[in-house]
């Protein structure tokens, strides 16, 4: 089951696609199994990630509630989960550094990081 689900949305992703997705009614193992294929895809597809969504959704309370709601009334706060896959780059470069040495990946990561915030204020932010 779970190779199956591996491949049907691997073959959903073509090269360079951005992916977004919602993990709201996602059950047990499969946001888990989604993060893997979707780090994979960056990888094998040059794929990239917009966003990973997760509306919280069990606020409202239990679906036979939900269903007797007026559908304007089911609003919940949707969790933007997409910086776990920025840890998974930290992870990777941290793996890098310590079986080789080498730092470009942690490189990458620290400009991407820190190029907008010395863009934005010349340089001068006192917190930077």
């Amino acid at each position: 089951m779970r190779w199956r689900l591996f491949d049907a949305v691997l073959q959903e992703i073509h090269e360079g696609d951005e992916i977004y997705f919602d993990i709201t009614h996602s059950f047990r193992s499969i946001p888990f199994i989604v993060l893997i294929v979707l780090n994979y895809a960056r990888l094998v597809k040059n794929a990239t990630i917009g966003k990973i969504v997760y509306g919280i959704f069990e606020q409202l309370g239990s679906p036979q509630e939900v269903e007797k709601m007026p559908p304007e009334q089911r609003l919940v706060p949707i969790v933007d989960v997409t910086n776990m896959v920025t840890l998974l780059d930290w992870m990777n470069g941290v793996d890098s550094f310590l079986r080789a040495g080498d730092t470009s990946l942690i490189l990458q990561l620290t400009m991407n990081q820190a190029s907008p915030i010395l863009e934005e204020t010349k340089g001068r932010d006192e917190e930077a």
